[in-house]
């Protein structure tokens, strides 16, 4: 698989005095609940022997409710429900546009709508144990069943596959925790993290952050 190393340096601003050290870990308060909103814009390209090839853009933007199930000092359960989903594809001999939150625009695709609305109102559950890790996700198998009831399409073969339990731990579950160092830090402190994934049509990505207070 296709391995890519990214490094990133943030500056997290907090009111702490120099001298004093905060806890920073995430609080898992039973019944919090907040939107969380992944936008995603992919610019591909399929080379055709040593011809020009053909270049396309695939706009993602997924919507979900988060709300805290369980929570402890050894961790909690996190549900995410799908509130919104939008598609926008720009192929040579294929467009297609889809919005959840607009559902009659004039351009509106029929069939790519039917492959989103099964996801809305469905929910993933992801466990996280006291080190701050996802130690589990678990409910994209009854999604994908939901959308495969419907019947085979073009975007169910481009998308299914990376409807995984896995690719949405790390999209859901990782990616929003990854900056905690979950240990008690001062002004000046630096801390690394590391995340890794894996999509289907990119391989292995792991990406590094170097963090400091």
């Amino acid at each position: 698989p296709l391995s890519r190393v990214l490094s990133l340096t943030l500056i997290v601003a907090t009111p702490a005095i120099a001298e004093d050290a905060v806890l920073l870990k995430p609080k898992y308060e039973v019944g919090r609940t907040r939107y969380v909103e992944q936008r995603m814009t992919m610019d591909m390209k399929q080379s055709m022997g040593q011809g020009e090839g053909m270049k396309g853009t695939m706009q993602r933007t997924f919507g979900a409710v988060q709300v805290v199930k369980e929570g402890s000092e050894s961790g909690g359960t996190w549900q995410m429900t799908f509130d919104r989903v939008a598609q926008d594809f720009k192929f040579p001999g294929m467009t297609a546009l889809f919005d959840s939150d607009d559902p009659t625009n004039e351009d509106a695709s029929p069939s790519l709508a039917a492959f989103i609305k099964p996801m809305l109102g469905m929910s993933l559950n992801l466990k996280i144990g006291a080190d701050g890790a996802i130690s589990s996700c678990e409910g994209m198998k009854e999604i994908v069943k939901k959308i495969s009831a419907g019947g085979p399409s073009t975007f169910s073969m481009i998308l299914l596959p990376e409807m995984t339990d896995d690719r949405a731990k790390s999209v859901w579950g990782d990616s929003l925790l990854v900056l905690y160092p979950n240990k008690r830090v001062k002004v000046g402190d630096t801390w690394k993290k590391t995340a890794e994934g894996t999509a289907p049509k990119l391989g292995k990505n792991v990406t590094h952050y170097d963090c400091k207070l």
